[in-house]
Parts: C-alpha cells; structure tokens; sequence
C-alpha cells in the first residue's frame, strides 16, 4: 500500500489496508510457531510460610500493667526468670548509689571494701560515699559505721519541726 500520509498507516479511520490482508512473511513465521511444541512452564514451588514473629520482649515489671503482669507470670519460663532476677538481687550487698555489687568496683582503700551503716543498714562502697560518713572504731570490736541520713536522725530528731528523710523516688531511707 503506498499512500502519501505515512501516519494514516497506522491509524483505524484513515488506514486504505484491506481487512484481509497480510504482511508478507506473517504465513512463514506461523508455520514455524506450529512445528515447535508449546512448553510451559512448571509452576513455580510455592513459598514456604512466613515464620510467625516473635512477641516483643516483656517491659520491666514495674512498668507493666496488671494485665500485662498477669499474661506474663502466666508463662512459667517467664515467672522462673522473674524470680531468679528477685533472688540475685535480694541475696546480693549492692550500693545504694551505683546498684553494683560491693565486689564489682575496684577497691581504693583496702581497710573497708564497703560500708554498711550500723543503724539502717545501708551500704555503699567506699569510693562512692557522696559525703562523710561518721566511722567510730571501738577498741578490739569491729567500726560502728553512720550514714549522712543517720547522722542528720541523731542531731536533728528533737527538733519541733524535724522530718524523717525519705527518697522522693522510693520513699525509702
């Protein structure tokens, strides 16, 4: 077809082919397309199923809620972890100013590790003391040892307007 509009070849409104007609060669390539069988494919195997993600770590406990603490002490390996992190602690001297183990900071002063006060019984090591604390040493029987808060009880308890401290964190000494 020859036609003086290039672009009216392609176009359905303005095309002058024939509705039969062929380009040449369309019937040689159709016959090689029949002598090649059709192959298909195999499916692909199918994708093993995703493995179900894994509960988020459970928050500190004395962040959780009740419910929360209740799912979780439900599961025994849980509450079994709980426990044994409650008795490390409990059967452990830690300082009240860095939480470490007396053991777990190097020593300065090698006559006391640690200090353990002799009226409320709190301990902090020797290189973390923030302020003087009172060390008596009675002949032939172990240092009678005062913490600040002890001291501050002992001058300061007759006073009319004397407070009892407390940590406004923990409400402990």
């Amino acid at each position: 077809v020859i036609t003086e509009k290039s672009w009216s070849l392609t176009c359905p409104d303005h095309s002058t082919f024939d509705e039969d007609h062929e380009p040449a060669g369309t019937a040689h390539l159709r016959a090689l397309a029949k002598a090649f069988p059709t192959q298909s494919k195999p499916p692909p195997p199918p994708k093993p199923p995703k493995p179900p993600k894994p509960p988020p770590p459970p928050k500190p406990f004395y962040k959780m809620t009740k419910k929360e603490r209740d799912h979780h002490l439900a599961d025994p390996k849980y509450e079994i972890e709980f426990l044994q992190t409650l008795s490390r602690n409990i059967h452990i001297t830690r300082c009240e100013i860095c939480n470490l183990p007396y053991d777990k900071i190097p020593v300065i002063s090698d006559e006391i590790p640690y200090m353990k006060c002799s009226t409320c019984g709190s301990t902090v090591h020797a290189n973390c003391q923030p302020q003087k604390w009172r060390v008596e040493r009675p002949r032939n029987s172990a240092p009678r040892i005062t913490c600040t808060r002890c001291l501050y009880v002992e001058e300061n308890e007759t006073s009319e307007d004397f407070l009892t401290p407390e940590c406004h964190m923990c409400n402990s000494k």
